[in-house]
């Protein structure tokens, strides 16, 4: 919300992003992007829910369930990568969709960016982010981040997908 706007009464319409970034970069979103290279966002609420992060970036995926999962990772210098993380989670992800009897989205990204603060995480309705200082992924350290991840993760259940008034 603090990048992009909409004029008065078009704040449902439909929002095309192009995002023009220097060779070797990466974005990581849980947006779609179109043929013509462009992110789509069925409005701005969908925007502010949708963070983007860009850079040089390690990627990694994986399918549980329906689900597809997306990893994306900067970090200040390479130490951490999304594979790592990938393997450090990938327990916790399929033991959520097996509590859920089935992960009620069919992406998720998440996004990280390791760096010289730490800023903590959040969560969105299909991704989560997570600024944290960049540091070796010992045992202590790992076992953080995957409590992180599975707190921020499993809010797509709850409160995105079941609303107090359910509850």
């Amino acid at each position: 919300q603090c990048v992009f706007g909409y004029f008065e009464g078009m704040q449902s319409d439909p929002i095309y992003i192009k995002i023009n970034k220097p060779d070797g970069w990466e974005t990581g979103t849980a947006l779609m992007i179109n043929k013509e290279g462009y992110y789509l966002a069925e409005s701005f609420d969908q925007v502010v829910d949708s963070p983007i992060l860009t850079g040089k970036l390690t990627e990694a995926e994986t399918k549980i369930g329906k689900c597809l999962i997306k990893i994306y990772t900067y970090s200040k210098t390479g130490m951490l990568k999304s594979a790592d993380i990938l393997n450090s989670v990938n327990d916790i992800l399929n033991a959520e969709d097996k509590f859920t009897k089935g992960l009620p989205v069919d992406h998720y990204t998440f996004l990280f960016h390791f760096e010289d603060i730490a800023n903590g995480a959040w969560e969105h309705s299909y991704s989560s982010e997570y600024i944290y200082k960049e540091a070796p992924l010992t045992e202590l350290y790992n076992e953080h981040l995957r409590t992180v991840i599975s707190h921020e993760f499993f809010h797509i259940i709850t409160p995105l997908n079941i609303h107090s008034q359910l509850i």
